[in-house]
């Protein structure tokens, strides 16, 4: 109280509405708040995104996310909020986070998110590239041990087991054009 004093004292000359955009951008600078679609007001770290904005709600949500809109204008999911912007989050199931989101977020709760995400995912995929290959030795009769799997690494320059799994299974589950 005391600083808002001091601040209404050396501004004198300032008008209410002045004063008050004065006193938010000394006292909340280091954080944006916004409104859901509902009115509730959520309060993140200056320099949030839609993203982070979604993840703050449910990490779902931000899992999920496919696009926003803030103030009913779309809007791409690296926007940065401002004060007083109304977020809404659209959401589809075949949505899914990429590497790239790490640039728009800010907030750990996202980036944490969006990187368990995708190492998740990326164990299933070495997964599912792993039962490629045992198919594929079984069906040419060879013998799936370390060995084998080693020297297919070597000619396929890759430095482990699980980047052998993981590039196969990429390459046999890639849509063909």
């Amino acid at each position: 109280m005391r600083s808002v004093r001091e601040m209404r004292e050396k501004n004198q000359e300032l008008s209410a509405t002045e004063f008050i955009t004065a006193f938010r951008n000394n006292f909340f600078r280091d954080e944006v708040f916004v409104f859901t679609p509902k009115g509730d007001l959520r309060k993140l770290p200056i320099g949030s995104s839609v993203l982070d904005f979604a993840f703050d709600i449910h990490t779902h949500i931000g899992l999920n996310c496919l696009g926003a809109k803030v103030n009913q204008r779309l809007v791409p999911l690296s926007y940065e909020l401002k004060n007083g912007d109304q977020i809404e989050i659209i959401n589809s199931k075949q949505a899914k986070p990429n590497a790239d989101w790490l640039r728009y977020v800010i907030t750990t709760k996202a980036k944490t998110g969006i990187k368990d995400f995708i190492r998740h995912e990326k164990k299933q995929l070495i997964l599912a590239g792993k039962e490629i290959v045992q198919k594929k030795f079984r069906q040419y009769k060879l013998e799936y041990n370390d060995l084998n799997i080693n020297l297919m690494a070597q000619h396929l320059q890759l430095k482990n087991l699980s980047d052998v799994f993981f590039k196969l299974d990429r390459a046999i589950s890639a849509p063909s054009s």
